[in-house]
């Protein structure tokens, strides 16, 4: 009764906006085929294409708050409106934002989310969220703890603006150190063993975040909140899985909502999803956009009708502020 009782008070919907970290040193070396690169270190941090990447996603979401403020400033009286403009105003104001352990991940929130981090608003580390690990997982193997997890972020921040001026490379470091960045949760070794992760385990894993998720309270209907994660392709898909399955997907996208189980996020892909819980506390996913540039590959071929094409295609699943969808970019991208 008293768990019955629990799940009547919490909010029935949150909405939460999965960010997958920029490029890391592991996914460089898979590109190139490199062994050694993959297997070389534990908790891969950014490769220089991925802060750039990073930096490029502070710029998409500066760039989509002065659109805003310009809307509202062209129409002060017929404010921005519409599903878009809700969900980045959102975005751009969170009331949890939450990201892994791994450097990659916490990394790619300091340079890319900086500005969304602000008083009583910290990054607040989440073992839950940490990538999905098989037998020795080099790349889902952390290599610190607590406190210690701050002074490496800094310590890889510090050498990614080695290359650039001395000037560049302080403004990142002073900007980083200022960030509330909450490791209370991660004090213990957190990246599980040697052996991997069994699907018990994941599936664990994966309700004890939805559980983290349900509390967040904000201002939409019914109590709930907006919430950031910035995690790890596989664990997300995981995720996606579990939360699109057997969901009718009249308020989904059919083509979305095949892409997010059988392929991973880009990154610093953003998907924004609305999480809604039924009666008996099961968890779905009821709404799904991709956002500020974010495009998905499609999980088969497709024609430009958005129907079955040829085999050999690549269709693109697009995500920006007016969210069309295609095989090419929005022209307002």
């Amino acid at each position: 009764v008293a768990q019955s009782g629990l799940l009547v008070m919490l909010p029935q919907r949150q909405l939460v906006f999965f960010v997958r970290h920029a490029e890391s040193r592991w996914n460089r070396a898979q590109e190139d085929y490199s062994i050694f690169g993959m297997m070389c270190e534990n908790d891969h941090g950014l490769s220089e294409d991925g802060r750039r990447q990073a930096e490029e996603l502070r710029r998409r979401l500066l760039a989509a708050r002065r659109m805003l403020e310009q809307a509202d400033a062209d129409k002060p009286t017929d404010r921005a409106e519409g599903a878009d403009a809700e969900l980045l105003k959102r975005l751009l104001h969170p009331d949890e934002l939450y990201s892994s352990p791994f450097t990659r991940a916490l990394c790619t929130a300091c340079i890319g989310l900086r500005d969304l981090v602000g008083e009583g608003r910290p990054i607040v580390v989440l073992k839950e969220v940490r990538e999905s690990k098989n037998l020795g997982g080099a790349d889902s193997t952390g290599v610190a703890v607590g406190e210690e997890i701050r002074g490496r972020v800094l310590e890889e921040v510090r050498a990614l603006y080695e290359p650039e001026d001395e000037e560049l490379q302080r403004e990142a470091l002073q900007a980083v150190q200022g960030l509330p960045i909450d490791v209370s949760e991660v004090g213990d070794v957190w990246w599980g063993g040697y052996t991997g992760e069994s699907q018990r385990d994941l599936d664990e894993r994966i309700d004890s975040l939805l559980h983290r998720l349900r509390q967040t309270r904000g201002t939409l209907a019914g109590g709930g909140g907006a919430s950031i994660v910035v995690g790890h392709s596989h664990f997300f898909r995981a995720l996606f899985r579990t939360l699109l399955c057997g969901v009718a997907l009249e308020t989904i996208d059919p083509l979305i909502a095949e892409s997010l189980q059988a392929n991973v996020l880009p990154c610093c892909g953003i998907l924004a999803a609305t999480l809604e819980w039924d009666k008996f506390g099961d968890c779905r996913i009821v709404e799904a956009r991709p956002l500020l540039g974010t495009l998905l590959r499609a999980a088969k071929p497709i024609d430009t009708e958005g129907t079955p094409g040829p085999p050999g295609s690549a269709p693109i699943i697009g995500g920006c502020f007016c969210n069309r969808r295609g095989d090419l970019l929005c022209p307002t991208q």
